[in-house]
């Protein structure tokens, strides 16, 4: 008898350590039996289907390093859904089933964080990740999502699938054949993508202001943004909303047992879910910041705000006795730890995560941009490791013929001169027309130009039609700046009212040193560097890129300030057009460049992307202040 029972043990042991996959972690049966008629289980009227993957997924982002974690070593972790497809303003079943796999929470607890900005803002509740597969498809998940939730495995990469039969009608949902992403708290299945090959670790990124002791902690007002630009605010919570109580006891990851508290607000779907938008890309790639006065914010996904299945939508409130929870606050009745409960909220802004961006992006921009794209160029490939920026300088007026007569392949043409993506590039070529920075006319020169400790912004015209005097200049027919610089020619005649001596000095000045004129303004910096040159007309903003010193000219005719447009108007010159022997009037106005992504550009989502990062306040805008460009 004894024995008999020490094999049956070692029997039972055996096959138990074979199976332990369905045998002691099995969420759902608790067992490894087939329901039968009477039993109690509903999850196991069918044998589990195994889900074809690799042992390992790649982790990166924002970490110490780039991690492939190793899946098999992991537990096994089981959830059930009803999952749905969403076709337009249709929804279509697709059945019911339970998963087995791995855990997103147990893949990410093995790896290593390093946050962006972490000296600014420590805590990881800014956190989420992006889920993405072999064909470009994503899914984001918070970090609360995965970490505060009171139910942590409730996001699995699943590796069996079992359907779960409606007893009567025996229906046989139609079985996945690879392996995939399962969110269990969802309400429509958009996140559940196949085939997920990496995750990526990421911050929410934004203009934030940490004072985590400020003088007067409330918000009286909430706005709500939809990532473009704000689209409600409210002063105090609407009183045709239900107002929902929840009790919780109350307890932090860090401080432990706070004591029981009751929360009285309404359902942020309710409040927000109309103004921002709901559809299976947004519920797929949306990430929401929710912030706070102090500088605090924590991630949400869009789905866990709009398209949870247990409907323990966060609470928004107003009002109570607590410091910070008298204006506006947040609590998230599905969370275990109370760090995304926020106090004195006063912003929630929608971000959507975008398409990994990759491959070759090729701008031709005017030469006065060199510095600040390549500056611009290098935050921009830092964020997108996938893209490689082929820039390319020139004249604007050349950079646009090389598409228009030398039919080159060109995502984005960046002028100096809005007029030439006009004249040359719309309709054909280019589409939107974006004005994006301004400049002025300088007159640039060093320690060694003749007369330097002379020369000044009333006898500049004597100086410089001296004949000792070399000037340089770009080429009007390549280069805005060089038709600028006739133009501040000619409106110096016309402020003179057309006196004979400035009339004679400025023929003298265009006359004289051709041999000095360059196809672009930037090609003038060697000459004056070899002092070749005495003086240059140029952009100021290369001026102050370059450290060299400039002599301002009067408002009146350095093109620079839109207030002097009606006097900038009556001077006019003639260039080269867009086909060889066409001659095109550019008439004076303030400088205002020009920036436009081509109709049959090759890598349209990076040169879309870039375009937004080059208009962001903190990113392009900032980066053109910083080297005398002002947006």
């Amino acid at each position: 008898m004894i024995k008999f029972r020490t094999l049956l043990v070692l029997l039972v042991f055996t096959f138990a350590s074979a199976g332990c996959r369905y045998f002691n972690t099995d969420a759902f049966s608790g067992s490894t039996l087939i329901w039968e008629s009477g039993a109690n289980n509903y999850f196991n009227r069918e044998s589990p289907h195994p889900l074809e993957f690799g042992e390992d997924i790649l982790v990166t982002g924002e970490v110490e390093k780039d991690v492939r974690v190793n899946l098999e070593k992991l537990p096994w972790r089981s959830v059930a859904v009803k999952e749905s497809r969403m076709e337009g303003d249709s929804l279509v079943f697709e059945g019911a089933f339970r998963y087995d796999g791995y855990a997103l929470s147990d893949i990410l607890s093995i790896v290593k964080v390093d946050k962006w900005k972490k000296e600014e803002f420590y805590p990881p509740v800014d956190l989420y990740v992006e889920v993405w597969n072999d064909k470009g498809e994503f899914a984001v998940f918070s970090w609360g999502e995965l970490f505060y939730s009171a139910d942590p495995y409730n996001v699995i990469i699943a590796k069996n699938v079992t359907r779960v039969i409606p007893g009567k009608t025996k229906e046989l949902w139609k079985l996945p054949k690879s392996a995939k992403i399962v969110s269990g708290g969802d309400r429509y299945s958009v996140r559940n993508i196949s085939d997920p090959v990496k995750i990526v670790i990421k911050s929410l990124r934004g203009n934030f202001k940490v004072d985590r002791e400020p003088e007067i902690f409330t918000s009286t007002a909430l706005e709500v943004n939809d990532g473009t630009q704000p689209v409600l605010t409210f002063p105090n919570l609407p009183a045709h909303l239900p107002v929902v109580e929840k009790r919780t006891l109350f307890y932090g990851q860090s401080m432990g047992y706070k004591g029981e508290k009751r929360y009285r607000g309404v359902s942020i779907e309710q409040l927000i879910g109309e103004s921002l938008p709901l559809n299976k890309s947004s519920l797929r790639g949306g990430i929401v910041c929710i912030e706070a006065t102090d500088g605090y914010r924590a991630s949400f996904s869009l789905s866990e705000l709009m398209n949870r299945a247990d409907f323990k939508e966060p609470l928004v409130m107003y009002g109570g006795d607590e410091k910070g929870r008298d204006g506006f606050s947040l609590f998230c009745p599905g969370d275990m730890f109370a760090d995304r409960a926020i106090k004195s909220i006063n912003k929630i802004t929608l971000t959507k995560s975008k398409q990994e961006l990759t491959g070759n992006l090729i701008i031709f921009h005017a030469g006065s941009l060199s510095m600040p794209f390549k500056a611009i160029a290098v935050s921009f490939m830092i964020m997108n490791p996938g893209v490689k920026i082929l820039a390319e300088a020139s004249g604007s007026l050349d950079a646009a013929r090389k598409i228009t007569e030398l039919k080159r392949d060109c995502d984005i043409m960046a002028s100096a001169d809005y007029i030439v993506i006009d004249n040359l590039l719309i309709p054909e070529y280019g589409e939107e027309n974006i004005k994006f920075a301004t400049n002025e006319m300088a007159l640039v020169y060093t320690e060694k130009s003749k007369y330097s400790n002379e020369i000044d912004s009333l006898n500049w015209l004597s100086y410089l039609s001296r004949k000792d005097v070399a000037i340089g200049r770009s080429d009007p027919d390549s280069d805005p700046c060089g038709y600028r610089t006739l133009l501040t020619l000619e409106l110096t005649k016309l402020q003179s009212g057309y006196n004979r001596e400035v009339i004679e000095q400025i023929e003298t000045i265009i006359a004289k040193d051709r041999r000095f004129i360059r196809p672009k303004e930037v090609d003038l910096l060697a000459l004056l560097d070899a002092g070749a040159v005495d003086y240059i007309f140029l952009y100021k903003s290369v001026a102050v890129q370059h450290n060299l010193k400039y002599l301002e000219l009067p408002k009146r005719v350095n093109l620079g300030d839109p207030n002097y447009n009606s006097t900038y108007s009556q001077a006019t010159v003639s260039v080269r057009g867009a086909k060889p022997g066409e001659k095109i009037q550019v008439k004076g106005e303030a400088m205002v460049y020009g920036v436009t992504i081509m109709k049959k550009a090759p890598n349209r989502a990076a040169a879309e992307a870039f375009i937004e990062f080059l208009l962001d306040q903190n990113g392009g805008r900032k980066i053109l202040r910083e080297m005398g460009q002002n947006p």
